[in-house]
């Protein structure tokens, strides 16, 4: 079993019928230790290879026990030391300083529920690029049989995934292992009220003006489909029009800025 923090075993230099270099460091993808071979033929002369060996041998293994990692990336010691519970108590306390305190306690919730399993698992010191998709397919298990809604099992989803971007773009892991999850359709229908709220927040977030009405993104949209050719009897049963009138006045409205564009006229 690798070792926290020491998941390597240090170089050696190897006289076979060829002088080369050996050593082992944790391949992040499956949590093993991955053999890693560096040959000295390219000198002719078998002593001046052994000699280049041994330096070479010395070098690695400074760098080995400096937290250097050539299949993560990893090149500093500090780097290294950094768990996967700390990195992510740090990633939510940053996030805190962006946050509504709404938003700051859902995510203290998902990071008490990541830390938990971690520790329940026994990964907690691991480093963060050791988290495989086959534990992201587990907390995700453990987290839809909770008795948890599909919109709270999205919601942590999106957490875990954001989490390990964050460690992607650190330098602590090479690869996100939320990334190939999906979140799972909702059962209940987003009402026209669920809608109205998101446009609102939406709205204020972009600092969009008063004047902007959420039912006017359905008068674009009816524009829209008639300007890119969609028969108009589809767009009046889309629509919920009662009558092709009533969507033909849409397609008056399509004309004229087809015209004004034409005419490379403006306002």
């Amino acid at each position: 079993m690798a070792i926290p923090f020491i998941d390597f075993r240090p170089a050696q230099v190897m006289r076979n019928k060829e002088v080369y270099v050996c050593y082992y460091v944790l391949d992040p993808t499956n949590d093993r230790l991955k053999r890693m071979r560096i040959r000295c033929n390219r000198i002719k002369n078998r002593r001046e290879q052994l000699k280049y060996a041994v330096l070479l041998c010395s070098e690695i293994n400074r760098k080995l026990y400096n937290g250097w990692n050539p299949l993560t990336g990893e090149d500093t010691a500090a780097k290294r030391r950094v768990s996967i519970v700390e990195a992510a108590t740090k990633f939510v306390r940053q996030k805190e300083k962006e946050l509504r305190r709404d938003s700051v306690r859902s995510y203290r919730s998902k990071l008490s529920f990541f830390t938990k399993w971690c520790d329940k698992a026994g990964i907690s010191d691991w480093l963060c690029g050791r988290f495989t998709a086959g534990h992201a397919a587990k907390i995700l298990e453990e987290y839809s049989g909770g008795g948890r809604s599909t919109y709270a099992f999205n919601s942590m989803l999106q957490f875990l995934k954001s989490l390990f971007r964050s460690f992607v773009s650190d330098g602590l892991a090479s690869h996100n292992p939320f990334a190939a999850f999906k979140g799972k359709p909702g059962m209940r229908p987003y009402t026209t009220k669920n809608l109205f709220a998101v446009w609102q927040r939406m709205r204020e977030e972009l600092s969009m003006p008063d004047s902007y009405h959420f039912y006017s993104l359905k008068d674009t949209g009816i524009t829209e489909m008639l300007e890119s050719g969609m028969p108009s009897k589809f767009v009046k049963d889309l629509a919920g029009h009662h009558s092709l009138t009533m969507t033909e006045r849409y397609l008056h409205i399509s004309d004229a800025k087809r015209i004004l564009k034409t005419n490379k006229i403006r306002f």
